[in-house]
């Protein structure tokens, strides 16, 4: 792991040092005075959204790359925020992650060291990367340790410039937000069917009967331990392979660990008894077809490659299609389904793919009766 101005970690230390070797790499890179002047936007992500009161507090991932160094603001903003509220933290950087790539043996070991029930803000440019010895997943990490965490990654599509706009979707009103996914996860929940249609063609029915839908409002993470920043979604997995129709994209298209916004193309998906069978459109519909087919010859599961495994309902009024998928599809006057895996939030789909697809401006109807959101 590179740590900042070269020097490497090799244990968990809550010092003063790591603290300015980051507000001097900031600066260096003219980045400080962003930083000063929002991180007091985070004060209330990590009152609010996560409760940290006497917890020990990781900040980990890595600063981007050049023209691309939001998660380098983030990180930042996190350091003061806990720093002006008293939280005890410690720092670990690593070089950026991509598709299928490990975690530094350095922020491995910082995450292993902490003590339990702890907790983690990652901010990262693609993925954390796989964390071997201490976890599949830094989920299941959490999990096992019951450390609370907010994670945002996914950043490498957006330049330094989209940092106002990116905060939009995270500096809103939490309680709001809650308010707006309660009514609608209670919907959904108790739903036998849900219908979503648009103007560009897209028409797909759900059977959800005995799913529960799951809110991801980032108001309080009172189920779970924690989730991803930005928060703004409520979704679903279906009932098995009950799910039929048509999904015409034309918000943004996940493939092969990038995200392609649709400004003026779309991409069509034509689903049948739970499987995408044809993609139609032009340059990316071929590129995320050829995604599908090298991910299902290689795949433990190959029968969950193509399969719908979510519908998932924007709800975040800040949010705004700005490039990353994880901002994408919090988006209010969105939804998006997904390719692959459920099984971790009540689905039976293993698949070694979740490629999440936005589509705008859709009409829902729930058993029947159309619903606003």
């Amino acid at each position: 792991m590179v740590f900042l101005m070269g020097t490497p970690v090799n244990r968990l230390c809550w010092d003063k040092m790591k603290y300015r070797e980051l507000m001097g790499w900031l600066d260096e890179e003219e980045l400080l005075s962003t930083v000063k002047a929002n991180y007091e936007r985070f004060i209330p992500i990590l009152k609010k959204c996560i409760k940290l009161k006497n917890e020990k507090l990781l900040i980990a991932g890595d600063l981007g790359q050049s023209n691309k160094r939001i998660p380098a603001l983030m990180m930042g903003c996190y350091v003061l925020a806990a720093k002006a509220i008293g939280i005890k933290y410690a720092i670990a950087v690593q070089k950026p992650k991509f598709v299928k790539t490990k975690a530094d043996k350095d922020l491995i070991q910082a995450m292993a060291k902490l003590p339990q029930k702890s907790a983690l803000a990652l901010t990262y440019s693609g993925k954390i990367g796989s964390l071997g010895t201490i976890g599949k997943s830094y989920r299941r990490f959490a999990e096992d340790m019951k450390h609370k965490f907010l994670s945002t990654g996914g950043l490498s599509s957006l330049s330094t410039d989209k940092f106002e706009e990116f905060m939009k979707s995270v500096d809103i009103d939490y309680e709001m937000m809650h308010k707006r996914a309660r009514v609608l996860n209670e919907k959904m929940t108790k739903a036998d069917r849900i219908r979503v249609r648009t103007e560009k063609g897209t028409d797909v029915i759900f059977r959800v009967e005995g799913k529960k839908a799951i809110s991801n409002d980032g108001r309080i993470y009172k189920d779970k331990l924690g989730g991803n920043l930005p928060a703004g979604e409520v979704y679903i997995p279906p009932r098995g392979r009950q799910v039929e129709g048509k999904v015409v994209i034309d918000g943004s298209v996940k493939y092969n660990g990038d995200t392609k916004l649709m400004v003026e193309d779309t991409v069509t998906l034509n689903i049948k008894n739970g499987e995408v069978t044809t993609i139609r459109g032009g340059l990316v519909a071929r590129k995320l077809e050829e995604y599908l087919r090298k991910s299902h010859k290689k795949a433990k599961y190959p029968w969950g490659i193509r399969r719908i495994g979510e519908l998932g309902i924007g709800i975040n009024p800040g949010a705004s299609l700005l490039g990353p998928t994880l901002v994408n599809e919090k988006t209010l006057g969105t939804a998006h389904v997904a390719i692959g895996s459920n099984y971790w939030f009540g689905g039976t789909i293993y698949a070694i793919i979740h490629l999440d697809q936005v589509f705008k401006d859709p009409i829902i109807y729930i058993d029947g009766k159309r619903i606003s959101v």
